[in-house]
């Protein structure tokens, strides 16, 4: 081989074809806007090492064609090898990961959505992460809207650094938030702030989570204190969401519903314990309500503040068209929980989430 050329789109001129060292294995685009002009710049292996190559033939929002042949020192050419993707402009500060699974999840995305546009963030790009199922407890594989994840460096890592903020919802701890880990390190380093709603539930001591995710456990059911009764962690249905001591903010917070099961969580000495439940247990053989007085926390954030998990689901609180709680005393329906203002809290006030 004498050379690799590489070209984006356009191959008509001869000066479409840019030459790539030989030993280069790995090519990233990187996509920039300055002044309405729009290039990519070519990005060299997994350290992502900038180059003099620059392509100014871009289609935003359109399909893009990328080229590679070779030439042999006698000149003979390749045949070409092409590759075509879409390329979704970046609109916004805020990227929303979807990956609740389900019928039900674009409904619940819609009303995340709905919930960002009543407190003022209604720029935002979406990227849908849902596909994929968990089976037998086992981490769900990555996302197809991803590249390969033997791309998470630099690929991912860099695409992900475009935005500011993400807003990561999802049902289950199984899913892709398995990965950010590996995936947001860069978005970190630049200053990013993550906020997750995905619901509790019990991870093993050594789960790679807890080293992302802003709590060192998740407490265990007393099987011990109760043994033989199966004890199981549940948050009643009407009961309150209270703010702990750590932070000045009275939230309007109800249970539409019963959730069981739902575990309290453990916070690391230095991260910032928001929110608590009133957790109680369900005993077995016979069936009674058990006593718990340990932890109770369902919504942490990291020293940094660059991460901050809550761990009820959104859809678990009562709203305006789902309010079937009362007054025990008077019997007066009560106010629907204030989700706007618990996210207006947690995102601008907390997070900074900016447009």
């Amino acid at each position: 081989l004498n050379r690799i050329e590489i070209a984006l789109n356009d191959t008509t001129l001869a000066d479409s074809w840019k030459e790539i060292p030989l030993e280069v294995k790995l090519v990233t685009l990187r996509i920039t806007e300055i002044n309405g002009e729009i290039t990519a710049e070519a990005l060299f292996g997994q350290s992502a090492v900038e180059s003099d190559i620059i392509f100014d033939d871009v289609n935003l929002n359109e399909n893009n064609e990328f080229h590679i042949r070779s030439i042999d020192n006698a000149a003979a050419v390749s045949e070409v090898k092409s590759h075509l993707w879409y390329v979704k402009e970046q609109t916004s500060r805020i990227l929303f990961i979807n990956d609740y699974f389900g019928f039900s999840s674009q409904d619940v995305a819609n009303a995340h959505l709905e919930l960002l546009n009543g407190i003022g963030l209604n720029q935002v790009d979406y990227l849908n992460i849902s596909d994929g199922n968990v089976i037998g407890g086992t981490r769900v594989p990555l996302s197809n809207a991803f590249p390969d994840r033997s791309l998470a460096a630099p690929t991912i890592n860099l695409m992900l650094a475009e935005w500011d903020y993400i807003y990561w919802i999802s049902d289950d701890l199984d899913r892709n938030i398995g990965y950010a880990l590996e995936l947001t390190t860069k978005f970190f380093v630049q200053g990013g702030k993550m906020f997750i709603n995905i619901p509790i539930e019990f991870l093993a001591d050594r789960n790679p989570l807890f080293q992302f995710l802003p709590f060192q456990a998740v407490q265990a059911e007393p099987a011990q204190q109760y043994p033989r009764r199966s004890p199981t962690f549940q948050v009643q249905r009407c009961s309150e969401i209270t703010a702990t001591d750590e932070i000045n903010y009275t939230p309007s917070l109800r249970m539409r519903r019963s959730v069981q099961p739902a575990n309290p969580i453990i916070s690391f000495d230095q991260s910032v314990s928001l929110f608590d439940a009133k957790f109680r247990l369900i005993l077995r053989n016979p069936t009674e309500i058990g006593s718990y007085d340990g932890p109770a926390t369902i919504a942490t954030m990291n020293p940094e503040q660059s991460i901050l998990y809550f761990g009820f689901d959104f859809m678990d609180f009562t709203t305006i068209d789902n309010n079937p709680c009362k007054d025990s005393e008077t019997g007066e329906s009560l106010p629907p929980s204030d989700m706007e203002g618990l996210l207006d809290f947690l995102l601008i006030e907390t997070l900074g989430f900016d447009q």
